[in-house]
């Protein structure tokens, strides 16, 4: 299987100088027009800067750009044992298997007794709950909002799960929840395997199957039983791209049904992709480089030769490597890519025209890059009526030339990041067809096996009727087998009256 060592090279400066270079060409023909950013960023941070001066503006951006790294996310996942909470958990955790530290152990015995916290492992103030359900002997309605195991109220989000039909009690909980102003949503799993042994019922009967029928009746079901709800997921934990379920949108309810602040928090942890996420987490990231070019602008206006340059250059290469690992490009994800592709790196990057490649985050790289462009935005930063807070033109033209500079990298960033999500997809679809092969060829062997067995059982009951069949007609001829058979057949009613003489009701 191919594997290859990816890293991280001071010698990608030149090919990020020229990415760079060829983004300029691009952005100088459409006239960006950076003076509206820098004005509509002036006014925020003259206002900072007047409070608390220069370390304040700096203390102000660093934590309203990482914030959402301290901010509390509680999600409560209840719902009956075997319901499949413990693969959901992983599943939004992006845990494979065992091996992985936190797993959540899947069984379908009575495992939620008490609940357990799972932290996300990219985010370790982003716990996942795995609750007991509602309506058991041990967890009844009456006690089960106050009982010491649910805490009921210490959760930003209750996820309610079923993998059969919605009861009353989890209505019941649903409308707990919507009285305390609390996001709730509905998840119905195990969608698969009512897929599956629908196939091999309609194999058996001979009838077509078809997933998307299965699919619209598990749909109409819920809605049936839970009423006017309208956040239903159908769902298969182990796969969150199977066609045709909500995966996706569940994902996508969970980043919107937050605060701001939260929703940042959730986005940014997850590492799980699918092309509206993706957009979701560089429409984000886009929204930084403005906060990026301010602090970028404070070290410019620091009066040391080659101050701006490092700062700067450190700034845009920590960025740049927070844009990768958001967008599934780190080193990490990419040796995972070699080894699904089974192709080296190189090969790889050659055949995708995978550019992100080239891109060094390295302080030296960057620093270079930055060099190169900064003549290239001193006539944009001297146009400025004003320049920001007062500073140095210095500060402009460190504000212009970053926010240029992070534009481009997080631009060919996408274009790699589509790139590599078009080939996972691609990769879970074949797999995915091919499961749908077995699952017919599981369905037709164990028809065929059903009929032979049952031809089988036939063969062997033959025997033992022709050798009694034969002795009758040596004795009584051809009316002696025929009483023969009808006493063997109606033999069942002498033995039941023999019974009831003895033993008269």
């Amino acid at each position: 299987m191919a594997c290859a060592s990816i890293k991280e090279h001071d010698s990608g400066s030149d090919e990020l100088s020229d990415t760079v270079t060829a983004e300029l060409i691009k952005s100088r023909a459409e006239k960006e027009d950076i003076n509206d950013e820098c004005s509509s960023v002036k006014a925020s941070l003259e206002e900072s800067f007047k409070k608390h001066g220069v370390k304040g503006i700096s203390a102000a951006i660093k934590d309203k750009m990482d914030n959402w790294q301290n901010e509390n996310l509680n999600i409560a996942v209840t719902g009956r044992s075997g319901v499949g909470k413990s693969s959901f958990i992983n599943a939004i955790r992006g845990d494979i298997d065992e091996s992985q530290p936190g797993y959540a152990t899947v069984g379908n015995n009575e495992c939620t007794k008490q609940r357990k916290a799972y932290p996300h492992p990219n985010n370790k103030l982003l716990i996942l709950w795995d609750l007991p359900g509602v309506g058991t002997d041990t967890f009844p309605r009456k006690t089960y909002l106050k009982h010491p195991e649910i805490s009921f109220q210490m959760y930003d989000m209750f996820i309610i799960m079923a993998c059969d039909r919605f009861t009353q009690d989890e209505s019941w909980l649903a409308e707990e929840v919507k009285q305390t102003g609390r996001p709730y949503l509905f998840v119905r799993s195990k969608v698969d395997a009512q897929i599956y042994s629908d196939a091999i019922r309609k194999r058996k009967a001979k009838k077509p199957h078809n997933p998307l029928t299965v699919i619209d009746e598990i749909r109409e079901d819920c809605k049936k039983n839970l009423g006017q709800e309208k956040n239903i997921y159908l769902i298969n934990n182990n796969d969150i791209f199977y066609a045709n379920l909500d995966f996706e949108k569940l994902f996508l309810h969970l980043v919107d049904g937050f605060s701001e602040l939260k929703s940042e928090a959730f986005l940014y942890s997850i590492n799980v992709f699918t092309p509206e996420i993706l957009q979701r987490k560089i429409n984000s990231l886009r929204k930084r480089i403005w906060g990026m070019g301010a602090l970028s602008s404070l070290s410019g206006a620091i009066p040391i030769p080659g101050t701006s340059l490092i700062a700067d250059g450190l700034l845009i290469a920590n960025e740049t490597r927070l844009y990768r690992k958001q967008l599934g490009l780190s080193n990490d994800d990419m040796q995972a890519l070699t080894v699904m592709m089974n192709m080296p790196i190189d090969e790889l990057a050659d055949k995708y025209s995978l550019k992100s490649l080239a891109l060094a985050c390295t302080t030296k790289a960057v620093i270079a890059s930055s060099a190169l462009i900064c003549s290239e935005v001193v006539e944009s930063a001297v146009g400025l009526a004003v320049p920001v807070i007062g500073m140095p033109i210095g500060a402009v033209v460190s504000f212009v030339t970053t926010v240029k500079l992070l534009r481009s990298i997080l631009s060919l960033l996408e274009e790699d990041a589509q790139i590599v999500l078009k080939l996972v997809l691609s990769h879970t679809m074949n797999n995915n067809m091919q499961k749908d092969v077995n699952i017919n060829k599981t369905a037709e062997i164990k028809s065929r096996t059903s009929k032979e067995t049952s031809k089988e059982d036939i063969n062997d009951e033959c025997p033992s009727v022709k050798a009694s069949s034969e002795e009758s007609f040596k004795k009584h001829s051809v009316k002696g087998v025929l009483a023969a058979i009808k006493d063997k057949i109606y033999n069942w009613e002498n033995e039941s009256t023999k019974a009831r003489k003895d033993f008269p009701i």
